[in-house]
């Protein structure tokens, strides 16, 4: 299979994996010479019509990805497009939050690499700006690979952390999911392992198998399967689920129980599934459905939307049959309404009499309403009562905010205004909050001023300004914190006013060192600590941390007299022991004779137990989860 095909199969496949449980696209839209157009949610799992654009270049390769929500590129902050390049023999997908900016996050993906192993596998990566190897937002998982099938289909799904080792992931729970097809190529199973290839339950059900049988009349069945062959059930209680789909869009779900026996979902008591209608290519309702499949009695049972003549979203009303209803928020219908551009620019709240309510019993607000510029950017969002003034919170939280960015689209000033539209301050005490930026969009600054606009101090965070150094991987080497006077301050989080951080090549902290205003020596929270060396492992977890003085000897902490930490990992990347040790490398032990703790987890990844063991090795207390 050629690379370019087998990246944009890849793209696809990880979208559909990480978009909902495990269901895949429901809309598919090609062009007119075949090649794929656009690539849409079920809408079940995702309300806010949420879909993929493709745009090919003039061989047909693919080029770039749009991701739109309600119609309008989303800037929501994660990313909105997508450009697919080839370098030599990798394929590149560079992301961005919008059209118009590019990431500066150090710690969010901003390019993902595939390249074809020597085994025939595919391997996807992910880096952030700064060409730094990152984790995909869970944890380990910092690389994936996938095997194919002679036919080119995926055979096995596999995560692995930075070193290529397998690991399993925090967001599903297992380490790979293997592919069985039948002899029309549709996944008749898939079957989820852990990172010792036994069988892994998912975190959203109870299953680590998936079942899947097909009949003429077009009806998918899944029967959920656990670890020791008996039924088990997905994150809606279901053992058995059908679903009916028609031209790919899922129509019809229904939940059953190991008899197949309609059985009640979880999320929504008195529904057995949920039935979707479609016109015109747009989600228009869906109904909770009774065990008989008729629409259920109850609260917000059927949700009905509405578009406006160019396909934008305009309302979503909820009904208990004919009559109107609410949803669990106690409301009756949401209104949106669009710019010029076709950004979202309300959306609004009423109840059944069709007079404004508040968004939920706890919200003090009707409405929330939003201003952009001609880039996208949301310039401005305030919420508003039910009688269109701004929304009172009691001074707990601002009513208007006021935004402004620079040419690369990041945020460079944040202004807070009261139910009075007057400048506001919180318990933090300050009105507005502003950033700054080097050349390369890399923040330098981050300071707080008051009402009058004079600098002040965030009383949460104990400093006025605080000044970033950056480093090669756009990760800090330097942190320096200041008063509203500019004058060196030691901020609530340590008692130093400076921090100098060394990294390894990968940008993990290997040591901090803590100074005062003068670049001397500073010792933290009133301790012998001046510094902190750490050793990582090739996951980037701490194997051990060692504390030393100002004159750079080995220093303890006050009580228990621990100078070095060590720390222990399950092979799926959980954390499995802590332990100390005093500067002569005896173990320590604190002030309940505690020298090393145990975290064991149920299947599922659960915390079980946390176990206090002593220098001896008696476990001297336990808690139970």
């Amino acid at each position: 299979m050629q690379l370019w095909m087998r990246s944009l199969s890849l793209f696809l496949l990880v979208l559909s994996l990480l978009a909902c449980k495990d269901k895949y696209f429901t809309e598919v839209q090609y062009h007119k010479d075949g090649l794929v157009g656009r690539y849409a949610f079920d809408p079940d799992s995702d309300p806010q019509d949420s879909y993929y654009e493709f745009e090919y270049s003039f061989l047909g390769k693919p080029e770039k990805v749009v991701h739109r929500k309600n119609g309008v590129v989303s800037g929501d902050g994660s990313w909105a497009v997508a450009l697919i390049k080839k370098a030599g023999d990798t394929v590149q997908i560079h992301y961005a939050p919008s059209e118009h900016a590019s990431f500066n996050n150090v710690n969010r993906v901003s390019r993902v690499e595939i390249t074809d192993g020597p085994d025939g596998s595919s391997h996807l990566m992910y880096f952030n700006v700064f060409g730094r190897s990152v984790d995909s937002n869970d944890g380990l998982v910092y690389r994936q690979a996938f095997y194919w099938t002679p036919e080119g289909r995926v055979a096995r799904q596999a995560f692995l952390d930075r070193a290529g080792k397998p690991v399993n992931s925090f967001k599903t729970g297992f380490h790979a999911v293997q592919f069985e097809y039948d002899s029309q190529g549709r996944i008749a199973k898939l079957s989820f392992v852990d990172v010792e290839g036994k069988p892994a339950k998912r975190i959203d059900g109870i299953f680590n198998t998936d079942v899947i049988t097909y009949d003429e009349s077009g009806v998918e069945t899944h029967t959920h399967k656990a670890e020791d062959g008996q039924e088990g059930t997905d994150s809606e209680g279901c053992a058995i689920t059908k679903e009916r789909r028609h031209l790919g869009i899922v129509r019809e779900i229904l939940c059953f129980n190991e008899k197949g026996e309609p059985s009640e979902m979880k999320t929504e008591p008195g529904a057995y599934g949920v039935r979707m209608a479609y016109e015109n290519g747009r989600w228009m309702e869906k109904a909770h459905l009774d065990k008989e499949g008729k629409p259920a009695s109850m609260e917000g049972a059927i949700e009905r939307r509405k578009y406006d003549e160019k396909g934008f979203l305009t309302a979503v009303a909820y009904f208990n049959g004919d009559k109107p209803s609410v949803n669990k928020s106690r409301v009756h219908q949401y209104r949106y309404t669009h710019d010029e551009g076709y950004r979202i620019t309300s959306v609004s709240c009423f109840g059944t009499d069709q007079k404004p309510v508040r968004c939920s019993p706890q919200a003090r607000f009707h409405a929330e309403e939003y201003k952009h510029d001609s880039r996208g950017n949301v310039v401005e969002k305030k919420y508003t009562d039910t009688n269109g003034k701004l929304a009172d919170f009691d001074g707990a939280l601002s009513s208007r905010e006021v935004m402004t960015y620079n040419d690369a689209g990041w945020e460079t000033s944040r202004e807070l205004f009261g139910s009075d539209d007057k400048p506001f301050s919180g318990y933090e005490q300050y009105h507005r909050i502003s950033a700054s930026y080097d050349k390369d969009n890399q923040v330098t600054e981050v300071a707080y001023f008051g009402r009058d606009g004079k600098p002040v101090v965030n009383v949460a965070e104990g400093y006025h300004l605080l000044r970033i150094t950056p480093g090669p991987l756009g990760l800090p080497v330097k942190l320096e914190f200041f008063d509203a006077a500019s004058k060196p301050v030691k901020p609530n989080a340590n008692e130093c006013e400076k921090i100098s951080l060394k990294r390894n090549e990968v940008g993990d902290v290997i040591e901090a060192t803590y100074l005062n205003g003068e670049d001397k020596p500073c010792l933290l929270r009133s301790s012998a600590i001046h510094m902190i060396k750490s050793v990582v492992n090739d996951r980037s977890q701490y194997v051990e941390q060692s504390i030393f003085d100002a004159e750079g000897k080995p220093a303890a902490l006050p009580g228990s007299r621990i100078h070095r930490f060590e720390f222990g990992y399950y092979a799926d990347g959980r954390k499995f022991f802590e332990q100390g040790f005093l500067i002569d490398g005896k173990p320590a032990q604190d002030f309940i004779g505690s020298h090393r703790e145990e975290w064991h987890y149920y299947p599922d990844g659960r915390i079980k137990e946390l176990r206090r063991i002593n220098a001896a090795g008696q476990v001297i207390h336990t808690m139970s989860y």
